[in-house]
């Protein structure tokens, strides 16, 4: 995905962890429109009304911990934060921006980097 104008974010390939993000307007809500764009490059992510959701299934429960930790340095970082569900092996990820009540490219950016954790630790 590339900048296209308010709400859009450019993603900075990383391996793992916190990466450079170029924002522009980064907390307006995205239109319906967007927000199905930006789900044709987050596959594994739905739209559940006002948030992006994603289940996930890891190997073990220490794996499951182990993704919620990385995840949660890397939204203390950012100051933008998931909600995360554990049931045991199984972890819940919504994303919204609570403030502006909806989705913005803030949630799209950080589902991006919640799949980058995921992947990285299923590798």
């Amino acid at each position: 995905m590339t900048a296209a104008g308010p709400g859009w974010w450019v993603p900075v390939p990383v391996e793992f962890g916190v990466r450079n993000r170029h924002h522009v307007h980064m907390t307006e809500l995205l239109t319906d429109t967007q927000v199905t764009d930006a789900l044709q490059h987050l596959p594994e992510w739905r739209q559940d009304g006002a948030q992006l959701s994603r289940t996930v299934e890891f190997a073990s429960f220490p794996q499951a911990i182990q993704a919620v930790t990385r995840i949660a340095e890397i939204a203390e970082s950012e100051n933008h934060h998931p909600d995360m569900d554990i049931r045991w092996r199984t972890v819940v990820f919504h994303c919204s921006t609570h403030s502006k009540g909806g989705i913005t490219a803030n949630d799209t950016s950080l589902a991006q980097e919640i799949d980058n954790v995921v992947e990285a630790l299923k590798a």
